[in-house]
């Protein structure tokens, strides 16, 4: 029997699918992401990386690459509430998405998550996995000094026919890291359908009884005023 998919993954799956990005050889999908520093909201862009089903936990993960030494990572550690926004222009629709988040770095001890990890930072171009591998941490000031100042930007001797060389790829590795957003709810509105807009949130009750495949009754839907 195939999984009934809750209305807002069909939605954003859908959108996604149907996203071109201005730049034809992206692969990923422009949200923003908020945290909390010191009491206040924390935004910036980035770039979707999946949205998957954890079977093991029959809860829906929305993944994101980052930099473990950036601002985001040690927000995320520091308090793992996150909220989501994406926009798709052609569709005029809207996802704001709000849960649970966490880490997974050269830190982490889940082999699962350790081997995704990998798998993702794989599938990103050269020069995206350079950003990963150079010295300086994202957000530090210009000029500060990281040791050899020739291994702080990467330079030809960096790269063989293939890409970034092994030892280059291991630093990228060391930094690269997986933000896991784990959603609760859902605010999904659409300026195309007359201003409609509807709400989902995880029925945690509703977990402990049903099938796998039965996904979708975790997620009850209401309807908002725009």
């Amino acid at each position: 029997m195939p999984a009934t998919e809750p209305t807002w993954v069909e939605k954003l799956r859908t959108d996604l699918s149907h996203f071109h990005s201005p730049d034809p050889k992206s692969t990923q999908f422009p949200m923003a992401l908020a945290t909390v520093a010191d009491g206040k909201p924390k935004v910036r862009m980035v770039g979707h990386a999946d949205l998957l089903f954890m079977s093991h936990a029959r809860r829906y993960a929305i993944l994101i690459g980052t930099d473990s030494r950036s601002p985001k990572a040690e927000q995320v550690r520091a308090n793992h509430n996150v909220e989501l926004v994406y926009w798709f222009e052609k569709e005029r629709e809207q996802f704001r998405i709000t849960g649970d988040s966490f880490l997974v770095d050269s830190n982490s001890s889940d082999a699962v998550w350790l081997n995704e990890r990998g798998r993702y930072l794989s599938t990103l171009k050269p020069g995206r996995k350079m950003d990963y591998a150079r010295a300086n941490a994202p957000g530090t000031p210009v000029g500060t000094p990281m040791g050899n100042k020739s291994k702080q930007l990467p330079g030809p001797e960096d790269f063989d026919d293939s890409g970034p060389k092994k030892d280059t790829h291991q630093q990228a590795l060391d930094h690269y890291a997986l933000l896991v957003v784990i959603p609760d709810t859902i605010d999904w509105s659409s300026e195309r359908q007359q201003g409609k807009r509807k709400l989902w949130k995880f029925d945690e009750e509703a977990d402990e009884d049903l099938a796998d495949e039965q996904r979708d009754i975790q997620w009850p839907e209401q309807d908002l005023h725009y």
